[in-house]
Parts: C-alpha cells; structure tokens; sequence
C-alpha cells in the first residue's frame, strides 16, 4: 500500500507537536505543510546533480489552460484535463507535434506571465506557458495560442506517493524519513513549538540520504501504479 504524501505531511505534524495522535489536520494545516514540503523538495532537486526527467505524450484539445496531475482512483472526484502517471514538481518544456514538425514551448516565469497583455493576439502557436503547481492539481496556461493535437510534456516529477522501499534515483528509500522529521521541524518552529530535537533528527537523516545518493546504485520501485507509461530520461 502506497505511503501518500498526505500522510508524510500527517506524519510531520504529529511528530512536531502542532497535531495530537488521532487529531485530523485543518485545511489551513493541509495547506502549510504542502507549502513547506514543497519548499523541500526544491531544494532537493537543487542538489541532484542530474535530475530525473520524464516525457510524457499527452492530447491538447485547443483550449488555453489544463489542469494537470495524477487521476484520482474514485472515478466520481474531479479528474485533471491531463492525466499523468506522477505529478509534475516543474515542466521543463512542452512540445508541439504537428505534420512530422516538433515545436517547443517553454516556460515563462508567473510575474511576467501576468504582466504580458494576451488582448488582439490571434496566433494558434503557443510561444511561451506557465505551469502553476498546485495541490491536488496543477495548471498550464499558455501564452498566446490554444494548441490543439499531440504533445509532449517534458518534466521533472515531484514526490507523490513515497512507498516503504524506493520510488526511482531521485527518492530514495532514506529520503522518507528526512522529509518527515525536516517538514515536521518547520512545522514546529512556525507554530511556536520545541525544534531542537526535531533538527537533529532531520539532520541525522539528511546525511543518511546524501550518503546514499553517492552509492551509485540504481533504485527500482512502483513508479507506474497509477497506471500510464512514459520514459525516463537521467539528466536533461
């Protein structure tokens, strides 16, 4: 059984002291320690030396934004407009397959993506798009143009489901408790409560997990339980 990222975040608060055992998170709560996690997890990515990249072949249907994460399993909860196999954490790219030509878009950061005016343009052909990550879905909005046919998405995934062993390179099993004990210091020192241990827990279990990233092992795990098949590329 799959190890959620909500509960690695309800792990966090009750180890940090914010939320007693049997004590349900707020939404506000839900909503901080996404915020701090993910906060991690950049940094995370900032020292991998090569981070894992996926390319994953979606269908654009000529609108100018999509919602975009991994489905849920109930079929009645709202479904992403692009479902993918492991949450995105950046788009690197997106390509436009059209006649045999491939077309890239690339991002554009959020405050010049609202400062640009997209009145009395009339192009189909994206130039630029903007990938705003949310929970539980993200979005894509494109700088002028509404694509319509084959894409590509080109990705770095963000943690989703962290499983007891190993998800892939990027997540290795000692990860897990580094994420819990770090998220649940953070958690602790912007609600008033004791960190000192909680930092040398984390501290411990940091060194753990860069010690293992230099093994140089090749780290298999369930990366397609949510069905969908994609490549995964090492480096960009």
């Amino acid at each position: 059984m799959a190890y959620k990222m909500l509960d690695l975040v309800n792990d966090a608060y009750r180890r940090s002291g914010v939320t007693g055992n049997g004590m349900p998170m707020t939404a506000n709560q839900l909503d901080e320690g996404i915020a701090e996690l993910n906060t991690i997890l950049d940094h995370i990515y900032t020292l991998n030396a090569v981070n894992t990249t996926i390319a994953y072949n979606v269908t654009f249907d000529g609108s100018s934004d999509y919602t975009i994460g991994v489905a849920p399993a109930d079929p009645l909860e709202t479904q992403p407009d692009i479902a993918l196999p492991i949450m995105p954490m950046t788009i690197d790219q997106i390509v436009l397959k059209s006649s045999g030509t491939r077309e890239i878009v690339y991002p554009i950061d959020p405050i010049t993506y609202t400062s640009r005016t997209l009145d009395s343009l009339t192009t189909s052909s994206p130039c630029l798009f903007y990938f705003e990550r949310t929970f539980p879905f993200g979005t894509i909005r494109f700088y002028e143009g509404t694509p319509s046919g084959q894409g590509e998405l080109v990705f770095k995934a963000a943690l989703v489901d962290v499983t007891s062993n190993t998800d892939y390179v990027n997540f290795p099993r000692e990860l897990k408790p580094y994420l819990i004990y770090e998220l649940a210091y953070k958690l602790a020192d912007s609600n008033g409560f004791e960190t000192q241990s909680l930092k040398v827990q984390s501290n411990n279990y940091f060194n753990a997990y860069m010690a293992s990233t230099y093994k140089g092992q090749s780290y298999c795990g369930d990366v397609s339980a949510n069905g969908g098949k994609y490549d995964i590329y090492a480096g960009d």
